[in-house]
């Protein structure tokens, strides 16, 4: 099964690359990343406007079927919010909407071992 992609990580893939010099604008990050500017700055506002421990829960999320929930756009939704009380209680309702985390399968056990 594919692997749905963090939001966060790829965001701070397109961060990287502003800070770094290597790209001086979101055009010139998204012609390196084959994406587009709008998709560029859609993810670079959610790693700069949503709250620090809402990034972190985000980033550190293993299970792919929650994972798949923080879709770019509900986070966007959240990061678009006026200020961060707003952003915890919608941050805070999506989680809610979660799914259990999975028990990790005696398969998935025995090949980390």
């Amino acid at each position: 099964m594919i692997q749905p992609p963090n939001p966060v990580n790829r965001a701070r893939q397109y961060q990287e690359a502003l800070d770094s010099g290597d790209c001086a604008s979101y055009g010139a990050v998204g012609r390196r990343f084959g994406v587009s500017r709008i998709e560029v700055c859609h993810y670079v506002t959610i790693l700069r406007r949503l709250p620090v421990d809402v990034v972190a829960v985000v980033e550190s999320e293993a299970d792919a079927r929650r994972r798949r929930r923080f879709s770019l756009k509900r986070l966007l939704a959240i990061a678009r919010l006026s200020d961060d009380a707003r952003k915890s209680v919608a941050f805070a309702a999506l989680i809610a909407s979660l799914p259990p985390p999975r028990e990790p399968s005696a398969c998935m056990l025995s090949s980390t071992s």
